[in-house]
């Protein structure tokens, strides 16, 4: 096990190492608001419109899941267990 993952670990850096010269890589910062708190995603890249992208699928999917677990309304999936429990089993 640890034989494949040294393994790996040297093939990712030869990777890295044999790419061609690019901008430096840099700490790139992206922060949003889910589920109640603020949301900080980074990535040390040198390809920013990918890093963006990305973190843009991480802020949708946690809305998407927020709007699905939220207590707070009374239309989310967890809300409708809540006001069906004991009463009727819940369907798709």
């Amino acid at each position: 096990m640890r034989a494949a993952l040294a393994t790996t670990v040297l093939l990712l850096c030869a990777l890295l190492l044999q790419r061609p010269a690019h901008a430096a890589p840099a700490k790139l910062t992206y922060t949003g608001k889910a589920m109640g708190t603020y949301v900080t995603v980074w990535f040390w890249t040198d390809k920013e419109a990918d890093a963006a992208k990305a973190a843009e699928a991480v802020f949708t999917e946690m809305k998407r899941l927020d709007e699905e677990m939220t207590t707070w309304t009374e239309t989310s999936e967890v809300s409708k267990v809540n006001q069906n429990a004991g009463i009727k089993p819940m369907k798709d």
